[in-house]
């Protein structure tokens, strides 16, 4: 079925006409543009607050950018202090992690963790305090077949540390016990997981670098012998 399609020209002549005599033409005002196209490698291309935009892989609804509040001093003193704010991580971790990483890292709440992250997006460093329960002995983390390797046993800040990394090697933990017991509850954690630069559409698997492993423990080591020793 053939159908025949018409148009009437002449009444958009003139509309034409006033269009192109427009686009030649300088815009008669300086209003903003309603959204940008560009946004400088640097810069926040999400609606996320502060840090929470430079999560690798978004930081969704429950993200908050770093409220400074004073560290405290002692495991049970850092336990009180996570059950009453977020924040209180990321003040027993937050100097070490500027120190031996950069000053580039910002701190983040998200969930139980404190996260320090750039503007790269290629690095992102979780941390928090572990309460006393059954689920949170440092010994079982990471120990189902299969989820870990290189799982070792060393000592950071005078204290023992359990260190392993994830199967793909792109995420290394440090699990340190407050008691001298990794088969006790409780305890800090410290990871460190790299992904691709921002910007970068790629299936290659980053690992996390002989660099970044003595960064990070260095940087455990330094939140145990000034907040848990």
């Amino acid at each position: 079925m053939l159908m025949e399609l018409s148009a009437p020209c002449g009444q958009i002549n003139g509309l034409v006409s006033k269009v192109i005599k427009k686009a030649k033409g300088k815009p008669s005002s300086a209003g903003k543009p309603q959204s940008r196209l560009l946004y400088k490698p640097t810069e926040n291309d999400t609606a996320a607050p502060g840090a929470c935009a430079h999560f690798a892989n978004g930081a969704g609804p429950h993200c908050e950018p770093y409220h400074p509040v004073q560290a405290a001093r002692g495991y049970d003193a850092m336990v009180e202090a996570d059950t009453k704010t977020r924040d209180a991580t990321c003040a027993v971790f937050y100097p070490a992690i500027q120190k031996h990483f950069g000053e580039n890292f910002e701190a983040a709440t998200y969930g139980a963790f404190c996260y320090f992250v750039d503007e790269t997006h290629t690095i992102d460093i979780g941390a928090s305090v572990l309460p006393e329960l059954p689920g949170h002995i440092p010994n079982q983390y990471g120990d189902e077949p299969g989820a870990s390797v290189d799982r070792r046993q060393i000592e950071l800040g005078g204290r023992p540390a359990l260190v392993f990394f994830d199967s793909r090697r792109n995420q290394y933990d440090i699990y340190v016990s407050h008691v001298n017991d990794l088969d006790a509850p409780g305890g800090l954690n410290l990871f460190v997981q790299v992904s691709p630069p921002r910007g970068i559409d790629t299936d290659e698997n980053p690992t996390v670098s002989p660099e970044l492993v003595e960064k990070a423990q260095r940087a455990m080591a330094d939140v145990v012998e000034r907040s848990l020793n």
